[in-house]
């Protein structure tokens, strides 16, 4: 494959296992408006897509109820960073790339205070040039963070890859004429991912180093 300088990487389902945090943060905000009966493994659904996309088109909150419930999400979530865990093998992956002089880019639809404070609980801050995320004012979705990213870095779109384990990173990167990279060990399949596209697969933490040395 082609080599590239600056490495677009999804955050959860590809850096860090999200589904306890971000799951039960969104069964208890959507219990408070009569949504109950969930478990976690109808969040496997929410992983990916915007927490407003989640909550209303998969869930089925009704729109005008969403700004309370986010509201009750993050204060739900705000106790709950200690149920994050990294995926094994993507801190050395992070490392290895850093290694090789790569701009390390986190690219994802979370709260990016969220993202950036969990990165620094596990240490891993330091090794990202730029962290992208929902800006909680007009910056939403996989897209707008993409092309946010792009610009502060005045990026090359031809050197940039976009890594993800979900088709919304993927279709996300097609939109601003960016290869892109599916991972396994996330929420997403390879079905998933290649009918979005993805110019490429990667099953482990491993293989994204071998194919991106």
């Amino acid at each position: 494959m082609k080599i590239f300088d600056t490495i677009f990487i999804d955050f959860d389902g590809t850096i860090v296992n999200s589904l306890p945090a971000v799951g039960t943060a969104i069964i208890r905000s959507l219990e408070n408006f009569g949504i109950t009966g969930l478990t976690l493994d109808d969040m496997h659904a929410a992983i990916g897509p915007p927490l407003s996309r989640s909550m209303c088109e998969i869930f089925g909150l009704p729109r005008e109820n969403l700004r309370a419930a986010v509201d009750m999400y993050r204060e739900y979530h705000a106790g709950m960073l200690g149920l994050y865990t990294i995926y094994d093998g993507v801190e050395d992956m992070l490392k290895a790339l850093k290694a090789r002089g790569k701009c390390l880019v986190v690219a994802t639809s979370k709260w990016e205070k969220n993202a950036v404070d969990i990165l620094e609980n596990f240490g891993l801050v330091g090794l990202f040039d730029l962290v992208a995320g929902d800006d909680n004012i007009s910056r939403h979705g996989k897209e707008a963070v993409i092309e946010y990213a792009l610009e502060k870095l005045s990026a090359n779109r031809e050197m940039t890859l976009m890594v993800g384990d979900r088709n919304y990173d993927i279709l996300g990167a097609k939109e601003f004429g960016l290869e892109s990279m599916g991972v396994l060990w996330g929420f997403g399949d390879r079905a998933e991912l290649e009918s979005a596209g993805a110019e490429y697969i990667a099953a482990t933490p491993e293989d994204v180093v071998k194919m991106l040395g």
